[in-house]
């Protein structure tokens, strides 16, 4: 795991005093390990969890309406699983969760950014690599672009 602050010396928060805890998912085996963290590290401080998926429309496919309409709606539904399913294990483990699957105009790491600072969050916690492969051609490198620019604390999940 890598910590951004959490408990360093140049940090004023401590991890009891977290407050929110966004955890942005892509059904990948590394954000599933993020995503059982940030359960237990909201549960442990009585934080709210608050459950993400964003998609943006892959640059390499030419903007066609019908394309993209059908893109977004297949990545939503998926998406809504994914969180309903990681929202539903938080609260059988007794932390306040909900979800949320949002359309990325741009880059998902601009709505996850965006998402952290207007939830005010304490800490985003995200698995280290996505789904790889293509999907991993299309998106970058989503959590070192979240440490780098990040407002708050960010855990790094391997």
């Amino acid at each position: 795991m890598v910590l951004k602050n959490i408990d360093s010396s140049s940090s004023k928060q401590t991890i009891e005093e977290i407050g929110k805890i966004l955890i942005p998912v892509d059904g990948s085996e590394n954000s599933k390990r993020a995503a059982r963290i940030a359960i237990a590290i909201a549960k442990t401080n009585q934080s709210q969890l608050i459950v993400l998926t964003a998609s943006a429309m892959p640059s390499m496919f030419p903007a066609y309406p019908v394309v993209e309409d059908q893109y977004f709606d297949e990545e939503e539904r998926q998406g809504k699983r994914l969180v309903e399913e990681i929202v539903s294990l938080a609260r059988q483990d007794g932390v306040d969760a909900r979800g949320e699957v949002k359309r990325a105009d741009k880059s998902v790491v601009e709505v996850i950014l965006q998402t952290a600072a207007e939830e005010k969050v304490g800490l985003i916690i995200i698995g280290t690599r996505g789904l790889g492969g293509f999907k991993k051609l299309l998106t970058g490198s989503v959590s070192n672009a979240i440490v780098a620019h990040a407002h708050c604390n960010v855990m790094v999940v391997k």
